[in-house]
């Protein structure tokens, strides 16, 4: 397992998904999971930037990375206040587009595009951890 800690902006985004894509093994990003990673890593930084850090101007994410053969498993945690994403109401996707109330659709991507997304809280922090067969078909 390999991680690493980048503050909690926008600004960090880019080198995330750098330091994911550059740990994945090149046979594994030959299956085109490669944009479904992006939007997965994008989407949990984003709701941790936005919502476990909203009311303060520091902060930050921790990623640790690991491939266990086809299986890529990334770890997301933050020191914010206690949520557990899993728990929350998912978004009507029969409304029109209008219709709907802001926000979840994100997450709702997510738990759609991983194999497996589980959550903990422990020493004080969000823990996040998703896991995405490279193998599987889209």
């Amino acid at each position: 397992m390999i991680g690493n800690t980048w503050p909690a902006t926008l600004n960090s985004l880019t080198s995330i998904q750098e330091f994911v894509q550059n740990h994945i093994t090149p046979a594994s990003l030959q299956t085109g999971k490669l944009p479904v990673i992006h939007v997965i890593v994008e989407e949990i930084i984003t709701n941790i930037i936005n919502h476990a850090y909203k009311d303060t101007d520091s902060g930050n994410i921790s990623i640790e990375f690991q491939q266990l053969n086809d299986k890529v498993i990334i770890s997301f945690a933050d020191t914010g206040p206690p949520f557990d994403p899993l728990t929350a109401d998912p978004p009507d996707i029969t409304k029109e587009i209008d219709e709907r109330d802001i926000g979840g659709l994100g997450l709702f991507m997510v738990t759609q595009m991983a194999d497996d997304i589980e959550y903990k809280r422990s020493n004080h922090k969000n823990i996040i951890t998703v896991t995405i067969n490279m193998a599987k078909e889209n």
